[in-house]
């Protein structure tokens, strides 16, 4: 077993963990959510980087093109990154059962991809799950891909 980190702002430290992912080349993605940032380590926990201002990172995703998904709560948002850390796209916004419009974002803190490709995301305002369907046109570089598989 392997651990790391401690309470702070400095480089391998963390205020509130609240997602983590990995990626083809083993490395550990870390939602770093009150700090504002992902943090990115060896599987050992060596530290590699940062990548600050990503507002309120809760969850994030890896799919199979090793496009990094950021789920950004105070946003409403899923974040598209490629592996440098640079931000692609995003989309979503504010909505939901408190107020908003049917589809809409609520706080979202996970998302998933099934075999369809039909993207799930959790809302922790109220409690629920919004499916979302790709359309048949849509531009597939905009759409998330299913999740990354690790060979054991």
């Amino acid at each position: 077993m392997t651990e790391w980190g401690a309470l702070g702002r400095g480089p391998g430290q963390f205020d509130l963990v609240h997602g983590v992912a990995v990626d083809h080349a083993r490395r550990v993605y870390v939602a770093d959510r009150t700090n504002n940032r992902i943090q990115l380590f060896t599987e050992n926990g060596g530290f590699i980087e940062e990548w600050p201002d990503v507002t309120d990172p809760v969850g994030i995703y890896i799919d199979e093109h090793e496009s990094v998904w950021v789920v950004s709560a105070a946003l409403n948002r899923i974040l598209k990154y490629n592996r440098d850390g640079v931000l692609q796209y995003h989309w979503g916004t504010y909505g939901g059962t408190r107020g908003g419009f049917a589809g809409g974002l609520s706080r979202p803190h996970q998302l998933d991809v099934d075999r369809d490709g039909n993207v799930y995301v959790a809302s922790w305002d109220g409690g629920w799950v919004t499916k979302y369907i790709p359309k048949p046109a849509a531009d597939a570089s905009r759409l998330v891909g299913r999740k990354l598989v690790l060979p054991h």
